[in-house]
């Protein structure tokens, strides 16, 4: 009978052992201590629970700093504006593929519109030129003239060729620029249209085997 008092006893001290919970924590000198509590000023650094046989049973992390929760949140808007980057480039893809089956249909594409500026730039040189021609001889008209009335006339005329003239520069500028423009972004677009059709075709192969 008392033995059987014992073991019951010796049960329940070894139950209550198992269930009394630990800490584990680690100071600012990285050594691992064990207690019954953590010490307030050591709780920012994150802690383990542990059971009466030691298992870990819950875990509080270390508090974060300053510059690693604003290092973190740059890594999350740089992961942001990537996957941001990466869907307007599938876009671009998707719609690169859907307008060209070849690389030749770009191409002719791509000729017809520097074909169209170019026609348009020789136009505007065309009737720059005849705006030249005619301020010389304006300009020729006003030495002869001597009535007030006429070179007033003339003058008037000269000043109207001249914002022609302007004009037309601006406009065979803007035309320079647009062929510029089409000539860097065809050419990345063809590299780009390339790299495509060539994965296309490689994935349709594998398919195949």
């Amino acid at each position: 009978m008392k033995f059987k008092l014992l073991v019951i006893l010796l049960s329940f001290v070894y139950c209550a052992s198992a269930d009394a919970g630990m800490y584990r924590w680690v100071d600012e000198n990285g050594e691992v201590n064990y207690s019954d509590s953590v010490p307030p000023s050591k709780s920012q650094r994150g802690h383990a629970e542990l059971d009466g046989y030691g298992n870990e049973v819950d875990k509080v992390e270390a508090a974060k700093s300053k510059e690693t929760v604003e290092e973190e949140s740059w890594l999350a808007e740089l992961e942001k504006q990537l996957k941001a980057k990466q869907l307007q480039q599938s876009r671009k893809d998707t719609m690169l593929l859907n307008s060209f089956a070849t690389l030749e249909q770009f191409d002719a594409l791509r000729d017809e519109k520097l074909t169209v500026l170019s026609d348009g730039l020789k136009q505007l040189q065309l009737l720059r030129n005849k705006l030249l021609k005619e301020f010389e001889r304006m300009e020729q008209q006003l030495k002869n003239s001597k009535a007030g009335v006429a070179k007033k006339r003339i003058q008037g005329f000269i000043k109207t060729n001249q914002e022609n003239t302007a004009a037309y520069d601006r406009a065979i500028q803007q035309n320079t620029k647009e062929t510029q423009l089409l000539q860097r972004t065809t050419e990345e677009q063809r590299k780009r249209l390339s790299f495509l059709l060539e994965n296309l075709e490689n994935a349709e192969k594998n398919a195949a085997k």
